[in-house]
């Protein structure tokens, strides 16, 4: 240690490289500023963001819903340097996505759970999910730490039962068509409406068979 010559230290401190030494340089060099450098840095998160964002979509399974404000980043400074003789620096950055992956089944119902007066847990799906505003309700949340989250969705969705038509078909099988509007009504508060349609027009009944019977759903517009 240069620093301890005409010490005794000096000739009892030494340190060994377990590798050889490589990179190093004698001469003038250029140096980035430390704000140009952190501007760099900022300049290569955002790319980072919009590259992992797009990965992280293309990977969300069909029944489940990644909100924008759902999506959190980490990113570490893997390296570089400040200086070099030429007239560019190399810095490199590592980035990290976190999504929260919300399932449109249970969210509907969840939905529904809070919105809905005389829900009673039915099959249901909300029209307009994927249009809904999410938001973290307290502070920052981090990913690789915390494992609760409060947010909120805000937004116009449209409450649908889910109506399983081969059972309809079953139900309707072998009736009286005078009958239909009172079958279902009785027996389906999850339709909100329905009409029947029975060839040629003069039969009264409805086939014996479910199989023969085709069930058409019309879903509600958006809200």
């Amino acid at each position: 240690i240069p620093g301890f010559k005409g010490d005794p230290r000096f000739s009892k401190f030494y340190a060994r490289s377990k590798t050889p030494m490589k990179d190093g340089f004698s001469g003038t060099v250029k140096i980035a500023s430390e704000k140009e450098i952190a501007k760099k840095r900022k300049d290569l998160q955002n790319s980072l963001k919009e590259t992992l964002l797009v990965q992280a979509r293309s990977n969300v399974p069909e029944d489940f819903v990644l909100y924008d404000n759902a999506v959190f980043f980490s990113f570490e400074d893997t390296g570089g340097v400040s200086y070099s003789k030429k007239d560019s620096v190399k810095i490199t950055e590592k980035g990290v996505v976190y999504g929260m992956l919300l399932n449109k089944n249970e969210l509907s119902k969840d939905i529904a759970t809070n919105t809905v007066g005389d829900y009673a847990g039915e099959d249901v799906f909300a029209l307009g999910l994927e249009d809904l505003k999410f938001s973290v309700n307290k502070g920052e949340f981090d990913p690789e730490k915390d494992t609760r989250l409060s947010f909120t969705l805000l937004g116009p969705v449209t409450v649908v039962w889910v109506v399983d038509e081969n059972a309809v078909a079953s139900t309707l099988a072998g009736t009286n068509r005078m009958d239909f509007q009172k079958t279902i009504s009785s027996k389906y508060s999850n339709i909100q409406t329905a009409d029947a349609t029975i060839r040629p027009f003069w039969k009264k009944m409805f086939p014996e068979d479910a199989k023969d019977i085709t069930i058409k759903k019309i879903e509600p517009a958006k809200s």
